[in-house]
């Protein structure tokens, strides 16, 4: 099924914005992950 041209760039850019925004909140959550491990100096082991 071919895509109308306009359509396929916003389907790219609805994912490119989701990338970044996802990026965005993995870095908040490894930031906050490495404080809990600096103040209680507790190794956590995210399996994924």
């Amino acid at each position: 099924m071919e895509l109308e041209p306009h359509l396929k760039n916003n389907l790219n850019c609805n994912i490119r914005y989701q990338i970044e925004s996802f990026s965005k909140i993995s870095k908040k959550i490894s930031s906050k992950i490495k404080g809990l491990m600096n103040k209680k100096r507790v190794n956590l082991i995210i399996s994924l």
